[in-house]
């Protein structure tokens, strides 16, 4: 089967799960605070690809309830959460490969850990979409895995159910923004443990389109 309706299978399945896991997850808190210190105009638009339950959206609407926020993922049961956890946000069912359907423009595009779940070529077309769907000096928020591409393979989360993650790198990420025309904010790093005791770091990378 293709890995891609794998991941997206299992994603259908534990969006419960997720939502109790990482609703309130503060790890990240300060890339999102520094995000909202890129859009200082009024009436801003945020495009969120894979939004999951909503968390993110969630968290920005809380510190800033004036923002006009479409949120999407791929999996129907996700969309479903983050319709209640945001009653304000327009939100719907939207694969992160088909972003070039959208007819809106945004003053930004944030992408929470949807990385990890593409290929280097759809990653590679995500940042090419997404140019084409911001304003002028939109800003892009993209969030991974870092670690080797070679070793993305699948793994087994604590529900049994499997994913196939893409592992990148700052390097092949900041390649990819500067083809497509991006000029690079700020490089974040988390540390994270897993519920099995490894340890990953969460790349983050903020951009500015030019």
């Amino acid at each position: 089967m293709d890995p891609y309706q794998i991941t997206f299978e299992s994603w259908d399945k534990v969006a419960k799960k997720y939502q109790e896991v990482f609703m309130d997850f503060e790890l990240y808190n300060n890339s999102y605070d520094l995000f909202l210190t890129t859009l200082s105009k009024p009436n801003v638009t945020i495009l969120e690809i894979g939004c999951g339950p909503g968390n993110i959206t969630s968290y920005l609407l809380n510190k800033k309830p004036t923002l006009n926020i479409e949120a999407y993922d791929i999996a129907p049961s996700m969309i479903e959460l983050a319709k209640i956890n945001n009653p304000t946000a327009t939100c719907g069912v939207l694969d992160a490969r088909e972003i070039q359907t959208l007819s809106s423009l945004y003053d930004a595009i944030l992408c929470g850990f949807c990385l990890p779940y593409l290929a280097n070529n759809d990653v590679s077309q995500f940042i090419h979409d997404s140019y084409k769907l911001l304003q002028p000096n939109g800003i892009l928020y993209l969030s991974t895995l870092e670690g080797d591409y070679e070793t993305s393979g699948y793994i087994t989360g604590s529900t049994g159910d499997q994913m196939y993650v893409y592992y990148h790198s700052e390097t092949t990420l900041r390649t990819m923004l500067n083809r497509h025309s991006f000029e690079l904010i700020e490089i974040i790093r988390k540390p994270y443990s897993r519920a099995d005791g490894s340890q990953e770091i969460h790349l983050i990378v903020l951009s500015r389109k030019l």
